[in-house]
């Protein structure tokens, strides 16, 4: 059973260093798959340094294309059982994968998992347990979404319902996209809730472009998922 983490990165490479430090310092049996949005070669030179120890592929793209068609380019260099999409903003802790992998053991349906995380979006820890009575679980069901910084992937889902979506521009609205797809192929999502995934959110959007040019990007994203879907979801519904 093995799992290739797909990384895309354009520039800032100290935020791509520290996350390869934390997967090299708490994950077993991976491999990583570092995407390259045409960064310097100076930003370039550090990063090789980083994955100097730990088993890779290089995938190097000549230009920005954008967060969906480097993490899709990535998907195309995997071969692992599970896929791992995690945003290079990110640090892991102890346990993170096998803890992840084990939500899969527990129920064959599931097809996404999710970690908790910092940041300010529905996964954070605190906001979660708070909707939470009683004892928490380890995991829990996730009905329509699960946010891409970090989300784990069966082999099969993606040979069922392909890549994301990259209609959706450069990035925004193509994870709740794919949750949806998975959902209508038959699978299941899920959250870990005893993974905590430190996120920065959004660190390389906002060294590209402006909060205005986000909040255009987030608005046309949200017009294309309703034409496909219908109602933007706000939270998702968790469950037992």
């Amino acid at each position: 059973m093995t799992t290739d983490i797909i990384i895309p990165t354009h520039n800032l490479p100290e935020m791509t260093v520290a996350c390869l430090r934390s997967i090299r310092q708490h994950t077993s049996d991976y491999r990583a798959i570092w995407v390259d949005n045409g960064s310097s070669e100076a930003a370039n030179a550090q990063v090789r340094e980083a994955l100097a120890d730990i088993p890779h592929v290089a995938v190097m793209l000549d230009n920005n294309q954008g967060f969906i068609k480097a993490t899709n380019a990535g998907i195309r260099a995997s071969t692992g059982d599970y896929l791992c999409l995690l945003n290079n903003d990110t640090e892991v802790e102890a346990a993170w994968l096998e803890r992840m992998l084990v939500v899969f053991q527990d129920d064959p349906q599931i097809g996404l998992v999710g970690p908790t995380t910092t940041a300010g979006s529905w996964q954070n820890r605190e906001k979660v347990l708070r909707r939470i009575p009683g004892d928490p679980p380890r995991w829990l069901y996730v009905q329509t979404m699960l946010a891409f910084f970090c989300v784990l992937i069966r082999r099969e889902v993606v040979e069922k319902i392909g890549m994301l979506s990259e209609a959706y521009g450069v990035g925004f609205g193509d994870d709740d996209d794919y949750c949806r797809r998975g959902e209508r192929a038959g699978y299941r999502m899920a959250l870990s809730l005893d993974v905590l995934v430190k996120h920065h959110h959004r660190t390389t959007f906002r060294s590209l472009y402006s909060e205005q040019e986000i909040r255009k990007m987030q608005g046309a994203a949200m017009a294309r998922y309703q034409r496909s879907w219908g109602t933007y979801p706000r939270e998702p519904k968790l469950c037992r």
